[in-house]
Formats: structure tokens, sequence, C-alpha cells
């Protein structure tokens, strides 16, 4: 069965050393971001946890280690590299201020360790061989976490959190249906990681000669992005199908393929959200019609602007005995958004305190400590849920602007693969929406893996010299 596996992958015959071996499992051990997870408790900033996720990613970081000593003056030639590496360095030389050296100190652990990963990734020879093998296993796990999802959609109508591992803002007790969240934190991270396979099957189903199988997974994994009700997740997702449909109508794809797209995509979108009300109808703890939930559903999702909720209502179903217990929210929850934006505004009032603080930042890790600090009105444990804003306080404005570069790069190395701005802009927008690197290690090393396959032409030229 191993041997068949690898044939499928088409890595049997090839030559990898270590690290790249190692890089295969990325697709399915960053799923493992949150469940199981090591605790080690609190201390008055951080949650002192540690993840599956985590601990794969140290063990690359120092697989990596041989392969960047080896290609060091190959690494020097690339710009990202100085890029990267100017950010990482002003991100050490910020720990002298920071208020908070123990959590600066550990995100700069977790920095450090994705920073290995990108000198491993961009060192690596044989990424255009491994390629096909990690989208292919990225396709498939994927796959298999909307499955484990779509159970705990269905189980959490019955069973509580700890079986379902859901967390305690995703249970049916919010809208009467449960958001899932597969075995991440929360909706919105597990959403996010649905991001990535959606733009690579719609690239397919594009581009090229695509089966069924390929539009059912498609529609499958966009039925499941929904059943989160991340509003970051689905918007981020929104933006970048904009961002490719834009792309597919300049590069000339034939309209009957853009069509299609965008109809699973919808209809994937519809049907999780009749699913959710179907969910809240059966569930036995609540007196939710169909209606209600669905219009529940649409109301959060719209922000509150489209409003269904005063349409009359279907009556409940006589054969399913109900209680009279409501659900805690009734649509679009408005103090969530206002928490966010008093985050917000409480970090750029923090980094506006003094030139210094503009300029310079915080310090790595202090986002949290300074901000109660400064305002005396949130925990120390708080986070911007921005990670622009969290940037921008922590490092300052010099920090911003190194950051700003390295995604002006990206974008600029993927002018030759503008299909791969719909996965760039996509993860811009969920920045928005938190902030922080152990729940999202997928972005960066997504992110890594997009400059070092921009880069494989340029990088053939270097080597040929």
């Amino acid at each position: 069965m191993k041997n068949k596996f690898t044939r499928w992958l088409k890595v049997n015959k090839l030559s990898l050393n270590i690290f790249e071996k190692c890089l295969l499992f990325a697709p399915i051990l960053l799923w493992f971001s949150h469940q199981p997870v090591i605790s080690f408790g609190t201390t008055n900033t951080l949650f002192l946890d540690i993840s599956l996720a985590e601990i794969y990613a140290l063990i690359l970081a120092l697989l990596a280690l041989p392969s960047i000593l080896k290609h060091r003056e190959v690494l020097l030639k690339h710009k990202s590299v100085w890029l990267v590496s100017a950010f990482v360095g002003f991100s050490i030389f910020s720990l002298l201020w920071t208020p908070s050296l123990l959590r600066g100190a550990l995100t700069l652990g977790l920095i450090g360790i994705l920073y290995l990963i990108f000198l491993g990734i961009m060192a690596s020879s044989n990424i255009k061989k491994v390629l096909p093998a990690l989208l292919k296993l990225t396709i498939l796990s994927t796959l298999i976490m909307c499955a484990f999802a779509m159970l705990q959609f269905i189980a959490g109508i019955w069973l509580p959190s700890d079986i379902t591992l859901l967390c305690g803002g995703c249970i049916a007790d919010q809208f009467g249906f449960v958001r899932v969240t597969g075995l991440t934190v929360e909706p919105q991270y597990f959403g996010n990681m649905l991001l990535l396979p959606i733009f690579l099957l719609a690239r397919q189903v594009t581009t090229r000669k695509a089966g069924w199988r390929a539009w059912t997974a498609l529609l499958i994994i966009a039925f499941t992005l929904t059943l989160t009700l991340s509003r970051g997740a689905i918007f981020a997702f929104g933006a970048g199908v904009f961002v490719l449909l834009i792309v597919s109508i300049a590069q000339k794809v034939k309209l009957q393929k853009i069509t299609g797209l965008v109809g699973v995509l919808v209809f994937g979108v519809v049907v999780a959200i009749f699913a959710q009300g179907l969910s809240a109808q059966i569930n036995p703890s609540f007196s939710e019609t169909f209606s209600s939930a669905t219009a529940k559903s649409v109301h959060q999702l719209s922000l509150g602007v489209i409003d269904l909720r005063a349409v009359p209502q279907s009556e409940p179903d006589s054969t399913v005995e109900l209680t009279d217990r409501p659900t805690n929210f009734d649509g679009y929850i408005e103090a969530s958004t206002d928490y966010r934006l008093e985050l917000s505004g409480q970090a750029v009032s923090t980094w506006w305190q003094s030139p210094a603080v503009a300029v310079f930042g915080v310090g790595l890790g202090g986002a949290g400590q300074s901000m109660a600090n400064h305002t005396g009105e949130i925990s120390a444990l708080a986070i911007v849920q921005n990670e622009y804003l969290e940037i921008l306080l922590e490092l300052g404005l010099a920090g911003f602007l190194l950051f700003v570069s390295i995604i002006v790069g990206l974008l600029h190395s993927t002018r030759r693969h503008k299909w791969l701005w719909a996965v760039l802009v996509a993860f811009l927008v969920q920045w928005f929406f938190f902030s922080g690197y152990p729940n999202a290690l997928h972005v960066y090393l997504v992110l890594a893996m997009i400059f070092r396959y921009s880069s494989l032409k340029q990088a053939r030229q270097v080597s040929s010299r």
C-alpha cells in the first residue's frame, strides 16, 4: 500500500533529502493546529500551549538547517531572503524594549521556526518535483477534514463540545446550529485553511479539463467553509474569488467555465445555509424553525444588512419535540464587530503615544501588555485581532514597512502567475480579522511556497551561471 501511495504521489523515484521528505507531511499535520494540545498553563500575558502542528514545524525547521548551510551563497542571491531576514532581524532587535519579554521570546521562537522553514524551502532544488505531491495531499487532506467537520456539524446537534471538539462559541447554543472548527481553535482559522484548496481547485476547473471529482471537491469545500459562519474567512473567500474571476476574464478563460465555477461556489454556500436551517429545526434543545435559523445565518454573514427575520416564519415540525429554551443570538452579533473595532482603536492609540513608539513600536509580543498599560481597559492577554495593526504597534513604522515590502515583493514575484493573486488577496483580507502566528502557521508556509514557486525560473538562471 505504501508503494502504491508513493506512486500515486509520483515521489517514489525522487531523490529527496530528509527536509523535503518531511515537508510532504505539511498538508496533513498543519490541520492539527489546536487539537490535540499540550497546555502548560497561563501567565498574565499569554497562554502556554503547544500543538502538534507547532511540534512538526519545529522538527521541519531543524531538518532544514543542513540544506540552509549548504546553499547559503545561493540563498543570499534572493531578494526575498533579504527582505524576510530584515523583518526577522528587526523583530529580534525589538526584544530589547518589549514590556513582555516571555511573550516576545516565544513569538520570536515561532518566527524563527517559520524563517528556517522558509530558507529551507528556498534552498530546496526539488521543490518543483515535490510540488505536485504537495498539491495532491493538500486536496486529499482537506476533503478528509471537511468530512470530519460535517461529522462535527451533525454530532453537535446532540453531543456536548468536549466530544465534538467544538469551541465554546461554536456550539448550537449560539444560533441553533453549530459552527464547525475541525481541529483548529475556532471557525475562522479552519475556514482560513480551506482557502488555498478552494483556489487550487478553482484554477484547475477553469484552466484544465476537469472531471466530476474536481467539481465535487470544490462544492464540498465551499459548503464546509460556509458551515464555519466565519465572516473573516468567508469575506476573504469572496475577495479571492473576485480577483480570480478578473484574472480569468483577462486571460480569456471560457465563459462557460467561469459561469460553472461561480455556480458551484454559490450552490455550495446556499446548500450550507439550508443545512444550518435543517440542523436547527431538528435540534431538540431549542425552539428554532428552519426559516428562523437560515435568517440568522444570512443576517450574520451580511453584517445585519440583509434581514429576513421579519419574514413570516414557518411553524415548527409537530413531530419534533421542542423546548422554550432560546438561543444566545438571533442574528448579526454586532458586539463582536464592535469589540474588534475597539481593539483596533486602542492599538492605534497606544502606537501613537510617542514618536519613539510610532517609529520602533512597543516591542515584539508587547501589544497586549502595552494596550493594557496605556488604556487600562483590557487584559494583557488580549491580541489586536488585526495583523497589520499588531505589527504596527509592536514593531512601529520600521517593522510595518518591512512587512509591507514583503507583501509587495510577493505580489511582484507572482506577476507571471496572476491566479496566485487570488490566494494572496484572500490571506491579506483575512489578516484584518486575526493576528499572531500559532494558529495560522499554514499561511506563512503557503507564502514561503509561493515565494519559491515564483522564483523557480530565477533559481535556474542563478544555478546555470
